[in-house]
């Protein structure tokens, strides 16, 4: 052996040694399927083979009828289907050229889009030539606890809006028992509900003086009460919508925090990516409690375990969150792209869907149900994406499309 530099070289090992048992003592091993159990799921993917048999069977009885065919009429309309049949199997067996490697195909797709940085676990393996197990390791306990706090967090800050019910009993109580039904909320929770009472007291009213002005049939009364009534109606709806403003969105919340990053997950991001997921989550945090400055701690309870859970959720602990993954990942769709060559759009509504985007996150234009919504694209295709809408969230590009899909 060498022994020049001897005692740094030792020294640098040493150093892996202790950085190797540190991460081992910080985050634990991970265990696989074999050591810690598990789940194993097969899927089969779907191909163009049984209509392939199908047409060389049509194609065999075509050829068999064509010699006893009579007149030049049925011999045309055979030969005519024996040529339709042939140019059938030809394009089926051109999609399916690569189907002897298919199963490979497929894991490496859905590879990159349930886990494209290797943080869950999962074994994938071919099964023959179209069906595909993926192995899941069970949860470690540590996890299984970790969201079930997040999962108790994100459930308080639901409840924390006001239900449908509580609406309604404060509306249908009494005035001095109103307050008692405010008693749980937050301060502009409480202002809303009172200007909806408000107005909801003074529709009623406004109704009952119509219905009265009718009974007497005084038409003069009749005009001026329905137009109280319009009036006392559309405030009454105003502030319902105000209302409303106060409940948080849980799917906007679980849509924030999915941002987050740990580390370990940030791997493979160029600083820039970093920066901007680390912006963004920041923002839409800071925005959110914004809104809702009455229930700060509960959104600070969801942040924290949040992260809390991201440091050890690596691997999936639910199959039926990996079935539901795989079967959204699997279907391939076609929709119409918004913009110049595609669906028409015009700048007023490009920079709505923008400003959405921006303030919301992708996934609001789809629960609004408006006709068009952003979905992911790769940011190193984008510039063969000329004429089409393109912008950016959290360091991720988007690119508008129509919610229906196109048929084929």
């Amino acid at each position: 052996m060498n022994a020049k530099n001897l005692p740094l070289k030792f020294t640098f090992v040493a150093l892996l040694v202790a950085i190797c048992l540190y991460a081992l003592y910080a985050e634990g091993l991970q265990y696989g399927i074999d050591l810690q159990g598990g789940h194993s799921l097969i899927f089969e993917i779907r191909t163009p083979k049984a209509e392939l048999d199908a047409l060389n069977a049509d194609l065999a009885r075509q050829k068999e009828l064509l010699p006893k065919a009579v007149t030049d009429e049925q011999k045309q309309a055979i030969q005519g289907k024996i040529k339709a049949d042939e140019g059938e199997i030809a394009r089926h067996k051109e999609s399916l050229g690569g189907e002897q490697n298919l199963a490979e195909q497929m894991i490496e797709i859905l590879k990159e889009r349930i886990d494209p940085q290797g943080l869950a676990n999962l074994e994938w393996r071919p099964v023959g030539a179209n069906r595909i197990e993926v192995r899941m390791p069970a949860a470690r306990a540590e996890t299984r606890q970790r969201q079930d706090v997040y999962d108790r967090a994100i459930r308080d800050l639901a409840e924390s809006n006001v239900t449908r019910a509580e609406r309604r009993n404060y509306l249908d109580s009494a005035s001095e028992q109103r307050q008692k039904v405010l008693a749980r909320f937050t301060e502009p929770q409480k202002k809303a509900m009172v200007e909806v009472g408000e107005a909801y007291d003074k529709l009623a009213a406004a109704d009952k003086a119509l219905k009265a002005a009718q009974a007497a049939g005084n038409e003069q009364a009749i005009t001026s009460a329905q137009a109280a009534l319009d009036t006392a109606m559309a405030t009454s709806r105003e502030k319902e919508l105000a209302e409303a403003d106060t409940a948080i969105r849980i799917s906007h919340v679980e849509g924030i925090v999915r941002n987050y990053r740990t580390t370990e997950e940030e791997e493979g991001l160029s600083e820039q990516e970093k920066k901007d997921l680390r912006v963004q989550f920041d923002k839409d945090v800071e925005a959110l409690k914004a809104a809702h400055p009455g229930r700060v701690k509960l959104i600070d309870n969801v942040v924290e375990a949040y992260k809390a859970w991201s440091a050890v959720r690596h691997s999936l602990s639910d199959p039926g969150d990996l079935e539901r993954r795989i079967a959204r990942a699997g279907v391939l769709e076609f929709r119409i792209v918004a913009g110049d060559v595609g669906e028409p759009i015009s700048r007023e509504q490009r920079g709505e869907y923008v400003e959405l985007l921006k303030n919301e996150g992708p996934d609001e234009a789809r629960r609004r149900g408006l006709p068009l919504a952003w979905f992911p694209i790769r940011s190193s295709d984008r510039k063969g994406y000329g004429g089409m809408i393109t912008a950016e969230y959290a360091g991720k590009w988007y690119m508008l499309r129509a919610t229906r899909t196109a048929t084929r």
